[in-house]
């Protein structure tokens, strides 16, 4: 057992310029039924409680919403409505919890470049930018967290909920110019919130999360060579913006996604999330840590399909220690499941995979 010696800011930094810190630094991402049942569990009030008992090294930040009423999609258990793009959702009960599906692409009739300009897109000023700095004292009070601006850029997964997800793959063969434009619209959209929120934050942002799904289990959505041509250009955009602010780059894409790691070093990426190892073709970590490691730093690898939800506590714990020494040698690993935690996950098992971490001194 060693001892805490760093503030989380601190540890997740040297963790990131590939030194080992004093312990493994610590995430955390779950569905709203999870968290709930997490502090029930435990006895704990509040999501921030829950946090400092996990040993959640990052705290997440963005700007609140004050835009248009009628364009806000709340995520609540009952939610029915159009999100600030326009597009429709509702909220749909299983038997495990809720998730949300879309029932209305806005851009699926459009025909031409000019409708895709005159669209009523999303607007900076939508959002309270003093509300990013508000949120970061508030967590500067209890310690100094490393500090993550969410929202930061999509390009593909987003276009696609807009447009509809056949329509949206048969522009990019016989509508290139439009999937082009909608994509260009939304990056412009997250540069424009982001560019406000760091420079409001005013230096003291220190990663910024992009997520865009572009796999499935099996394979990539679209072949690499047209990931290659309408997406890769886009995330050398992204990351030449932040870099100018000095923050990391992160990004989030379940699936199979192994084929475009190399590409997004190239381009810039620093954080690679969530490490879903039980799809095909990705590397076990061994070979992601051998190949990547020494250029790349990685988060998530807990496996939410496979591990988390029915393995025992006490392997939960040996796969834990086994993830930790294999990914976090030498620094560059940031634990946490591969995927927001899902409500078939017992309490005790999550709690086997923190309270190991939280363990791990180096």
């Amino acid at each position: 057992m060693g001892n805490i010696t760093l503030t989380p800011k601190k540890r997740v930094k040297i963790t990131l310029e590939h030194k080992e810190p004093d312990r493994i630094p610590i995430g955390f991402e779950s569905t709203s039924e999870v968290t709930k049942s997490l502090k029930s569990f435990l006895g704990i009030e509040t999501d921030d409680e829950l946090l400092k008992r996990l040993g959640v090294d990052i705290r997440k930040v963005f700007p609140n919403y004050i835009g248009p009423k009628n364009l806000y999609f709340d995520h609540g258990l009952d939610s029915t409505g159009k999100d600030i793009w326009g597009i429709e959702r509702r909220s749909v009960k299983n038997e495990f919890g809720v998730y949300f599906e879309i029932t209305g692409y806005p851009l699926k009739d459009a025909k031409s470049i000019e409708e895709i300009e005159n669209y009523p897109w999303p607007k900076a000023e939508w959002f309270d930018f003093d509300s990013v700095v508000d949120q970061i004292e508030r967590f500067e009070r209890e310690n100094e967290y490393f500090i993550m601006l969410r929202g930061g850029g999509s390009s593909f997964e987003l276009a696609w909920s807009m447009r509809g997800f056949e329509q949206f793959l048969m522009d990019l063969i016989v509508n290139p110019d439009i999937a082009k434009k909608i994509m260009e619209k939304i990056v412009d959209f997250f540069i424009s919130v982001a560019k406000e929120s760091l420079e409001a934050a005013k230096g003291r942002i220190d990663i910024v999360r992009l997520h865009d799904d572009i796999a499935s289990q099996e394979s990539l959505l679209i072949s690499k060579d047209m990931w290659r041509s309408f997406i890769k250009p886009i995330y050398k955009k992204y990351f030449e913006f932040y870099d100018k602010y000095g923050v990391k780059k992160y990004y989030h894409s379940c699936g199979s996604i192994e084929p475009i790691v190399e590409d997004m070093i190239e381009v810039g990426l620093d954080v690679l999330n969530p490490l879903q190892f039980s799809a095909k073709d990705f590397p076990m970590p061994e070979d992601l840590k051998s190949r990547y490691g020494s250029r790349l730093c990685f988060e998530g690898g807990m496996d939410v399909q496979t591990v988390l939800p029915f393995y025992t506590p006490e392997d939960i714990k040996k796969e834990t220690t086994k993830l930790i020494k294999i990914l976090g040698e030498n620094g560059g690993f940031i634990i946490e499941s591969s995927h927001a935690l899902q409500p078939d996950t017992k309490p005790e098992n999550i709690m086997a995979m923190y309270d190991t971490a939280l363990r791990f001194f180096y």
